[in-house]
């Protein structure tokens, strides 16, 4: 007959620290509390070519153009045949679900396309805008940064 040994208390609390020690590692860490309104106001591209505000409408999100930058000459208008892209809406009917903005569309008036996108939240000044076609693994994003510029 064998005889089972016991382990001492002392191991049994080492061991339980280690467990409770790695399960915490493991557990992810807590987002901050971003809320739906957030994503209002005015938002710059990462390469400071394009400005959009952002406003909502009956629990829908959307977003138009306030400047956009001229490519050829940087620092003058448009040339006449993009002056129409200022004010145009670009973004459309994204609402807030599960963390991020879903189920809207983005279009880029130089590519003249429309995306079906998403957008998340970075922190409370900074947006991933997530454009795609047909799966969300085939897409692109850009980030915005929050901004008070208003031209």
């Amino acid at each position: 007959m064998r005889i089972l040994k016991i382990p001492s208390i002392k191991y049994l609390a080492i061991s339980m620290a280690i467990i409770l020690f790695l399960g915490a590692a493991k557990t992810p860490q807590k987002l901050p509390a971003f809320t739906a309104d957030m994503i209002l106001g005015n938002w710059m591209d990462e390469n400071n070519e394009v400005l959009v505000n952002i406003y909502k409408i009956n629990n829908k999100y959307f977003g138009k153009t306030l400047w956009i930058q001229n490519r050829s000459h940087p620092g003058q208008p448009l040339v006449k045949e993009e002056q129409h892209w200022i004010g145009m809406v670009v973004m459309k009917d994204f609402f807030w679900q599960n963390n991020e903005w879903s189920n809207g569309t983005i279009y880029q008036p130089r590519e003249n396309q429309t995306y079906s996108a998403f957008i998340t939240p970075v922190n409370q000044n900074t947006i991933k805008v997530t454009g795609f076609v047909w799966f969300r693994i085939l897409s692109q994003s850009a980030t915005f940064h929050r901004t008070t510029r208003k031209r």
